[in-house]
């Protein structure tokens, strides 16, 4: 409730804010908007620091075409944490109705994230600050989407996957053509791996943020742009094509950018697919887990 925030923040960080204000939850973190000492902040509360931490961090990745606000503070509260953050304008990337006046700044911004150099983290997939990637190769953590691990957000989904045979079989099946499709030898970058979930803000045509770095990754570049051509379906806005054929023209005298397009783009979509589906099995979202199946079963022959 924006008066327990109220109280939360007049305690913990300035005795004079005001305006605080309910933006949204995700499936994490609750965000709250509020003023203080004229300054538009945000703050997010919820169970794991870890992502708070990805955002802190990250920031110094800032550039042009990849702005990220700054996190001020990361703190604990009980069982846990917030995280209060520079204030970004605009509106989501993906309630954007005029598309093809955005796609030269998701161009810039996928680009973006594509030359961050981060030669400071090692590894592949999901990072973090201390250790960098979990995973020693791209088909490393590729094919480690059908690992059900102990401790994690959807710890269980293997069980609760294996209650309906159709759904196991569908995940069996994409995952031997995910394994089919891999190609490991790839650029190594940053990829934010949630950009169409109100984490990108735009205004006048230009992207002014990028926060929420939770499921952030070190991998191919082309990661990001699968999740447009894969979540398409489920936005009124979004066209995949454009910012594809942008690319093409962009990277034209960078051949490396862009071989095997087709099965790299394929097998990004198919580990989102796939990472999909256990995370919908896990919270018995079985409408969402055929529709996700569905989606999966176009894109495994798709030529894009």
């Amino acid at each position: 409730m924006p008066s327990d925030v109220t109280m939360l923040l007049r305690e913990r960080f300035d005795a004079t804010i005001a305006n605080v204000t309910w933006v949204g939850s995700g499936a994490w973190s609750d965000c709250f908007a509020f003023t203080s000492n004229g300054r538009d902040l945000v703050i997010r509360i919820g169970r794991f620091n870890a992502d708070f931490l990805l955002d802190e961090y990250v920031a110094h990745y800032a550039s042009e075409h990849l702005p990220i606000p700054r996190t001020i503070l990361v703190a604990p509260i009980g069982d846990e944490f917030f995280a209060i953050s520079e204030f970004v304008v605009g509106q989501p990337l993906e309630s954007v109705e005029a598309w093809d006046g955005i796609v030269p700044a998701v161009v810039g911004l996928l680009d973006a994230l594509r030359a961050t150099n981060v030669v400071d983290l090692p590894g592949w997939g999901r990072w973090n600050p201390t250790t960098g990637g979990q995973a020693e190769t791209w088909r490393a953590f590729l094919l480690a989407v059908d690992q059900d691990l102990p401790a994690t957000r959807v710890t269980g989904w293997k069980a609760k996957l294996a209650t309906s045979s159709s759904a196991h079989e569908s995940f069996d099946r994409g995952y031997a053509l995910l394994q089919q499709s891999i190609v490991d030898d790839v650029p190594r970058s940053l990829g934010h791996n949630d950009l169409l979930n109100r984490n990108v803000h735009v205004d006048a045509g230009d992207v002014q943020g990028v926060f929420d770095w939770g499921n952030s990754i070190l991998g191919d570049h082309l990661y990001d742009l699968a999740t447009f051509c894969f979540w398409e379906p489920w936005l009124s806005h979004v066209r995949a094509q454009p910012v594809i054929d942008a690319f093409r023209i962009h990277w034209s005298d960078q051949q490396e950018l862009i071989d095997n397009f087709d099965n790299r783009l394929r097998s990004c979509m198919l580990h989102t697919a796939l990472e999909h589906i256990a995370y919908h099995a896990r919270f018995d979202h079985w409408d969402e887990v055929q529709r996700v199946i569905d989606r999966m079963n176009v894109v495994a022959t798709h030529q894009w």
